[in-house]
């Protein structure tokens, strides 16, 4: 997924502004409607009611910000997850300034820093996202955070100062499972969502 530096700039900007509106911009009530429903039947078919915690918390953010739908901000999480992974492999650092939160963004930066110093560059011959689905939505007072399960399939590889693979294998595919947090306040003006957490997926 390797491109032109130039090019990959323009995508980048196109695609923040499509996640500023995506964000931001009120949905077809179908789509929100279709979204709750996929929403209560993951969780009937766990047993849980329909007045889980989950819709419940769906439910408060709609009433402070009714342009919000969970059908667009899955749909711009999906964009955040890749514009994200691209420019923490490219060591694009502004675009992570505007999806990422400042506690988060600073590991990242530290990271890209030290490959810099070290003269190492990070390759990422395959990347696919595979799943994303609203794991959990939480609302406190007026800061909402919605926890996202993403997988994916990845091959990445690091590459020392002569260009020779340190870490990884172009062959391997590694299957990656994540839950990515969100958040913003939902009384704000700004109708973008950062993101503030990574943190890996818990199986039972």
């Amino acid at each position: 997924m390797d491109a032109i530096d130039l090019i990959f700039l323009v995508l980048t900007i196109f695609i923040a502004f499509r996640l500023y509106n995506t964000f931001g911009q009120k949905n077809e009530l179908e789509d929100t409607n279709e979204t709750l429903q996929k929403l209560q039947q993951r969780l009937q078919s766990t047993g849980v009611s329909k007045k889980s915690p989950l819709l419940t918390a769906e439910k408060q953010i709609r009433q402070a910000d009714p342009k919000f739908t969970p059908t667009r901000f899955l749909d711009g999480a999906q964009k955040a997850y890749e514009i994200i992974i691209q420019s923490f492999v490219k060591g694009d650092m502004d675009s992570l300034k505007n999806l990422v939160a400042p506690g988060l963004y600073e590991n990242y930066e530290n990271i890209i820093k030290d490959r810099a110093k070290k003269k190492q560059t990070v390759d990422l011959p395959f990347f696919r996202l595979v799943r994303a689905e609203i794991d959990k939505i939480e609302v406190v007072k007026s800061k909402a955070k919605i926890h996202v399960l993403f997988k994916s399939e990845q091959t990445q590889i690091i590459k020392g100062p002569k260009g020779k693979i340190i870490e990884g294998d172009p062959d391997e595919l590694s299957q990656i499972e994540e839950i990515w947090v969100f958040d913003r306040s939902v009384k704000s003006s700004n109708p973008n969502w950062q993101l503030v957490e990574i943190k890996p997926v818990e199986n039972d």
